[in-house]
């Protein structure tokens, strides 16, 4: 890896701020975002995100069991 400030790592999750409709699933779930897990915004799993407190972000991983790719959501605090 050339720049040693990169998130790009096998146990890194990808993440991308969640959608509109993520939200509405969650919400038909019945999980509000109160009931997300948090997550600092200066973690650097959330570098190069342009997000803010009280936004939701979506993570992406591989679970070793199954081999697909598995959803999970984090609310932003500060």
């Amino acid at each position: 890896m050339n720049n040693p400030h990169s998130t790009v790592h096998y146990l890194v999750p990808r993440a991308e701020l969640a959608s509109d409709e993520d939200l509405k699933k969650l919400l038909e779930r019945g999980i509000t975002k109160s009931k997300l897990p948090l997550i600092r915004k200066q973690d650097p799993g959330l570098k190069g995100l342009e997000c803010t407190v009280g936004q939701v972000v979506k993570f992406y991983r591989r679970s070793p069991v199954t081999g697909k790719e598995e959803e999970f959501f984090r609310l932003i605090v500060e």
